[in-house]
């Protein structure tokens, strides 16, 4: 068979330049498969850009060349994501002799292998070199340290001059005082009568308005604050709080329990908020943020106590219960008694019993509901509410975008003009990991939103072998939200997928299983795909929280993730 030398030599070219597709690259190696005349062809082309590569070096000069020839790590793709790396080598040339190498296994790679159903795009393949000895380019002389400038001597002060004397001014001459005439004594003049003074009346004091402490600080862990007019002082033990003040937590562990004089406690978690407690007809409390927990005794008639959050008000006459206000919403858990919750923007309201719960939020009206028995076999429960212990159960992911992980864990996905976008576009992934991992089979909850619909965003859940390293994709599986469609990853490799419903921004709850056969994925409670991996699963999973993106995705893009369960299944 003739061989089209010009053709072969054409598509041999856009190869080195990386413009071949999937296809074409198969039809090259064919071509190439076993043909002498081709191979030698192919390894003339190899050099003949590496002999270009050296003249530009000599030619610009070593420091030129090493900025030109250098080239970052190929970074590590993991579920869509290209990861990036820094850059290494100790010269331009040797990274050039690596490069060509490299280049060449590429085509090999080709040439026994037939690719997966999604081939990713591959790098320019780097010149080959001749391999010459380097010359040693001397630096160039250093010009001649300039004379250093003498400075003018300053001229030297003149000699003080001595003050001039002053006249003395002579003394007055004495004054001779005559001595003064006897003087003929007065009658001593009659004093007048006294007028008799009236009695003073008897004064009716003012009466003065005393400030009655509304409650006394009874317990304090950690750091805590009082909220005053004038701003916020450190808080004691013991110290008692005037009408209009309030109490805030710090983080960690910090607690704070408030004590009525009727016996009512209030107690409040880490990092929460009330901004105002009063007590006049009924104890009236302003709750911003955080975690309450309220033990109320029975109150007068016709004053309650009220408890107001920026979207709902508690209105309680004595029971015990918890008010939890995180993002947009405000839950109610009665543990004794009956709370009546009402929702402030239209005022709807139920009435919790003992047992039950009731959120007020966007959307559905409050409604009293059943508090589900803990599950004993719950294997992590996270709601990222407790600063706490944080450290211990999640790691960040190191390099990626920045996550912040108070109240949830939110990944800013805003473009970063200062920051390196890896070959193809993509930014290292903001989240975390979890350190824990998990016995198959297992299923993760957990809540995503995502503020943007971009084709250049993701939202990933990662499942992770336990001893996976860094850069691998062995064994990997992923469920990932890009654009409008939802997907499953196998080892990177795109799988079933599916239109996600709904308009963005999008919250929904994912719930993802794992088995060493398949995976299954659902969305809001609809299955969404479900797909046999193939894999070969002998060791336990972690997963990761990801979010990652392109330059190009809107500033302020976010990804949120929110209330994560792992419990396993059985089967």
């Amino acid at each position: 068979m003739t061989m089209d030398r010009d053709r072969l030599r054409a598509d041999i070219l856009r190869f080195l330049d990386g413009d071949l597709g999937p296809d074409e690259e198969r039809a090259l190696a064919a071509s190439i498969r076993g043909n002498k005349e081709a191979e030698d062809l192919f390894a003339e082309l190899m050099r003949f850009n590496g002999n270009i590569a050296s003249v530009l070096k000599e030619a610009a000069g070593e420091k030129d060349a090493r900025r030109e020839l250098t080239a970052g790590k190929p970074s590590r793709v993991r579920s869509g994501v290209h990861r990036a790396a820094g850059a290494g080598g100790p010269s331009s040339l040797t990274w050039v002799f690596v490069a060509a190498a490299a280049a060449a296994v590429l085509l090999l790679a080709l040439l026994a292998s037939s690719g997966s159903d999604e081939t990713l795009r591959k790098p320019k393949a780097a010149p080959f070199v001749k391999k010459e000895e380097p010359r040693e380019v001397p630096p160039p002389p250093l010009p001649p340290a300039p004379p250093p400038e003498r400075k003018a001597p300053l001229p030297e002060a003149p000699p003080p001059v001595p003050p001039l004397p002053k006249p003395e001014k002579p003394a007055p001459p004495p004054v001779e005082i005559p001595a003064p005439a006897p003087e003929t004594p007065k009658p001593a003049p009659v004093p007048p009568r006294p007028e008799p003074v009236p009695a003073p009346e008897p004064s009716t004091p003012r009466p003065t308005k005393a400030v009655v402490a509304v409650a006394t600080l009874e317990g304090l862990k950690g750091d805590a604050s009082v909220r005053t007019e004038k701003g916020k002082e450190p808080a004691t033990e013991g110290q008692t709080l005037l009408p209009g003040q309030g109490l805030e937590t710090g983080a960690g562990d910090a607690a704070a329990v408030l004590r009525f004089s009727d016996g009512t406690r209030l107690e409040l978690a880490a990092e929460s908020r009330i901004d105002q407690v009063t007590n006049g007809e009924g104890k009236k409390i302003v709750f911003d943020h955080g975690v309450l927990t309220a033990d109320v005794k029975k109150q007068a008639p016709g004053q309650p106590l009220l408890v107001t959050t920026p979207h709902a008000e508690a209105r309680v006459i004595g029971t015990k219960f918890t008010l939890t206000v995180k993002g947009d919403a405000t839950r109610l858990e009665v543990q004794e008694g009956r709370v009546r919750l009402t929702r402030l923007a239209d005022g709807a309201s139920t009435e919790v019993a003992a047992g039950f719960f009731a959120v007020a939020s966007a959307g559905p009206r409050p409604a009293a509901k059943r508090i589900a028995a803990p599950n004993p076999k719950l294997l992590l429960g996270e709601d990222f509410d407790n600063a706490a212990g944080f450290d211990a159960r999640w790691q960040l992911i190191d390099g990626g975008f920045p996550t912040t992980t108070r109240g949830k864990v939110e990944v800013d996905l805003s473009p970063r003009s200062g920051d390196s976008y890896a070959a193809g576009g993509w930014h290292v992934p903001g989240g975390i990991r979890a350190k824990q991992a998990f016995a198959l089979p297992f299923r993760v909850s957990v809540d995503v939103e995502v503020t943007a619909k971009h084709d250049n965003l993701n939202a990933i859940v990662a499942l992770v072998p336990l001893s996976a390293k860094s850069g691998g994709l062995k064994n990997e599986l992923a469920v990932r939200l890009r654009g409008g469609e939802y997907g499953i990853l196998v080892e990177n490799v795109k799988g079933k997928t599916a239109t996600a419903a709904g308009a963005f921004p999008l919250k929904t709850r994912w719930v993802i299983e794992l088995d060493r056969q398949e995976l299954r994925f659902w969305a809001d409670g609809k299955e969404i795909a479900r797909q046999a991996h193939g894999l070969t699963i002998t060791e336990d999973y972690k997963f990761e929280l990801q979010a990652a993106a392109k330059a190009d995705v809107p500033a302020g893009a976010r990804v949120m993730f929110d209330n994560v369960k792992v419990e396993p299944l059985e089967r």
